[in-house]
């Protein structure tokens, strides 16, 4: 009767521990299904070095305790579906990753209240009127804003005020653009609605 355990790096022979407990050696599963997942647990690919016959066994110390139960008898057996699961290879404690960078994400920016120029400088004092947190990004630099003033160069502060306007000029039209077609879509359905009743 083999005393040795197919399982790459199990070096347990006999059907002893250390500490004198008895070892209990399984045979692969007929079923299909289960025999392909124990296969895939040991990490084992049937082959030329590799053949599973009624002597390739797995040890018990590849099970854990809720997989096996005790007959009356007090043989060992396996619970239906049981599949090894503790190996060498697997670590008790996941493996420790430092903790993701954080990243910045970009929110709507305010509009912009007023802009006060000063004389004395080329640089201008943006107020922005917030009530949420705001970013504002200009280069390679970003910071964060809340409740607080800001100091541009005033040509970076005028290409600003530029964009937003720019670009709130550009929504109106795409909004105007969705109400015409929502009207075109009311007429067209109306249409079809007189079309269908004659």
């Amino acid at each position: 009767m083999p005393t040795h355990c197919c399982v790459p790096g199990c070096t347990k022979e006999g059907y002893r521990k250390e500490h004198g407990s008895k070892v209990s050696y399984f045979q692969f599963p007929r079923e299909k299904i289960v025999k392909k997942k124990w296969i895939q647990a040991i990490r084992r690919d049937e082959g030329k070095d590799f053949k599973i016959s009624d002597s390739t066994k797995v040890n018990s110390r590849h099970f854990r305790n809720e997989d096996l139960k005790k007959t009356l008898a007090g043989k060992i057996c396996l619970k239906p579906g049981a599949i090894p699961s503790i190996f060498s290879w697997i670590r008790t404690s996941p493996r420790k990753r430092k903790p993701p960078t954080e990243r910045n994400v970009c929110e709507p920016v305010a509009s912009i209240a007023t802009v006060s120029r000063s004389n004395a400088s080329a640089e201008s004092v943006v107020d922005f009127d917030l009530e949420e947190k705001v970013e504002v990004s200009i280069g390679l630099t970003t910071s964060v804003v809340e409740n607080q003033n800001i100091i541009l160069p005033e040509k970076e502060c005028y290409d600003l005020t530029e964009t937003i306007t720019n670009k709130n000029k550009r929504i109106e039209e795409l909004e105007q653009e969705i109400n015409d077609i929502k009207l075109r879509l009311e007429n067209a359905q109306r249409q079809i609605t007189n079309l269908t009743k004659k």
